[in-house]
């Protein structure tokens, strides 16, 4: 795979200005730039050419005022679906204790502990 990431790009960038950059500096790109908020994605033809771009432009080129930062797209990895209520225990103790209190304090009025 050979999709970059563009990060620090300015709210004032398009995909235009990124364009631009990557043709001054003869860095092919397959498609178009993928432009989100603060970021950027672009796919390059083959792995020299993105080679080429991340030495070229990471840490070296100013965009409206901010330097931007080209590297190798990571995937997310894969999430696992989980259910709501283990969700609600599992990454919140507070929670967690509550239930366990609630659970006593119910057994304790069906005087199932003494």
């Amino acid at each position: 795979m050979n999709k970059l990431y563009i990060g620090n790009v300015s709210e004032n960038a398009s995909a235009s200005d990124l364009q631009t950059i990557f043709s001054e500096r003869r860095l092919p790109v397959s498609g178009h730039f993928l432009l989100k908020s603060g970021y950027a994605f672009v796919d390059c033809p083959d792995e020299s050419s993105a080679l080429r771009a991340i030495e070229m432009l990471s840490g070296k080129v100013e965009l409206h005022g901010k330097t931007l930062e080209v590297e190798y797209s990571v995937q997310r990895k894969q999430r696992f679906p989980v259910p709501g209520f283990l969700f609600f225990h599992l990454y919140s103790t507070s929670a967690f204790l509550m239930i366990i209190l609630f659970f006593f304090v119910a057994m304790a009025r069906t005087k199932c502990i003494d």
